[in-house]
């Protein structure tokens, strides 16, 4: 874009309220920054296609890393713009897709500076999982994921399905099957054959009563028709403009109290360049607040609204990379705005932490 005269600066120069989205493939300070943004490059420099059980990488078709770093610009933006809305600025923000494929590592990617490695899963466990999670084949010849999450689940499922004498050879023993291989290879051995005794469907209906998560493994007509996706509204039918009435992807996640609106099609090309040349027209007649001191973050004065969790929050992915890579931790948050230097950002968020409970300050002081 720089090339063509339509990079950041000139774009800002000629409309200083403009908010100026990039997500190139690393950042613009980076070694990297000209080498081309392909999710195998992306993959390939994230170590993301490393196999866990310790073999061949797996490359996966799934575009993770555009996906991710487009959900991190999308809250950037939004930030930016209510920035906009207060001091009449605009900002230009770059989300790196290798910054933000930490964000999908997620706690994966933690590890001290200068600490071990972080363990392989045993040879013998193909799955991935020393606890027996992964994919099964039942007796009508299709397959079922089982989803060990959180140690109550394995609990709950062996409990439950685990012939007897299991337990005593310590198949249910969860520290024993994270620190013996061969007992893992055993366990998965064990499951491949339980779950070739009831059909898929089964399965399913059973685990999920024991409180275990499990699933079918669907084709995609079959999920788009599925009675607990509509149901859920997981899978919605829309009017497409071009197509006709078509189920599509609806809400993965459904809350009780504040269900979301109904989602839109998709508007035929170019069919809102009226609206936006008029709202466009509307703000820039809307005179804004002058501001009376410089922009350093896209939410400044609004400390509450930017969190410092683990590995979690705006400036996630940078915050992984220090850690993993063991380099100088720079605290750039994933939508980023070279305006002011890291420490000055850090210094116009920073708000105070309110004072430890009691049982706390005793659990810091026995720690």
């Amino acid at each position: 874009m720089d090339r063509l005269g339509l990079g950041a600066e000139a774009m800002l120069e000629a409309n200083p309220a403009l908010l100026y989205c990039s997500l190139p493939g690393f950042a613009s300070d980076d070694p990297r920054a000209a080498v081309a943004a392909w999710e195998g490059v992306i993959g390939a420099a994230t170590a993301s296609y490393e196999s866990r059980a310790g073999g061949d990488p797996h490359y996966t078709a799934v575009p993770l890393a555009s996906n991710f770093a487009a959900f991190a610009a999308v809250n950037s933006v939004v930030a930016a713009l209510i920035a906009r809305e207060r001091t009449g600025r605009g900002q230009r923000i770059e989300t790196p897709l290798f910054d933000a494929m930490f964000e999908a590592f997620g706690g994966r990617g933690e590890r001290a500076v200068g600490g071990p490695p972080r363990p392989q899963v045993p040879p013998g466990n193909p799955g991935g999982d020393p606890l027996g999670g992964g994919f099964y084949r039942c007796a009508d010849d299709r397959w079922v994921q089982l989803i060990v999450l959180r140690p109550r689940h394995f609990d709950w499922f062996a409990a439950r399905f685990f012939p007897s004498g299991w337990a005593e050879e310590g198949l249910a023993d969860r520290e024993r099957l994270r620190a013996e291989p061969a007992l893992t290879a055993e366990l998965r051995a064990r499951l491949t054959t339980l779950f070739r005794t009831r059909d898929s469907w089964e399965w399913e209906r059973l685990v999920n009563e024991a409180g275990t998560p499990l699933c079918v493994c669907r084709t995609t007509r079959e999920w788009l028709h599925d009675e607990h996706a509509r149901a859920t509204r997981a899978v919605v039918t829309l009017d497409d403009p071009e197509l006709g009435p078509m189920a599509q992807a609806g809400f993965p996640v459904a809350l009780t109290a504040s269900r979301p609106d109904d989602p839109e099609p998709r508007h035929a090309l170019d069919a809102d360049r009226a609206s936006i040349l008029a709202e466009l027209a509307t703000h820039a007649a809307t005179p804004h607040a002058a501001a009376s001191e410089p922009l350093r973050g896209a939410l400044d004065a609004r400390t509450r609204d930017r969190h410092h969790a683990d590995l979690g929050g705006p400036d996630r992915g940078t915050r992984a990379r220090g850690v993993r890579r063991g380099r100088r931790q720079d605290q750039r948050h994933l939508g980023r705005r070279h305006v002011a230097p890291a420490r000055e950002q850090r210094q116009a968020v920073a708000a105070p932490r309110p004072p430890l409970r009691r049982g706390a300050r005793r659990a810091l002081a026995a720690g």
